[in-house]
């Protein structure tokens, strides 16, 4: 009885860790997905003409 529950939970832990890697695995896909499709950041101003010396 008691070996049968210890393979149970054997089982179970290992289907958990299987959902886990598969999230894992999603959830870092969506995240370089979108860090792909970020519009690339650019730094531009203008310089008042009343200030530029």
């Amino acid at each position: 009885m008691n070996a049968l529950k210890h393979g149970e939970r054997s089982a179970e832990l290992a289907e958990l860790r299987r959902e886990l890697t598969a999230l894992r695995r999603c959830i870092r896909e969506d995240l370089e997905h979108q860090w792909a499709t970020l519009p690339q950041c650019s730094l531009s101003f203008e310089i008042d003409p009343q200030y530029d010396a």
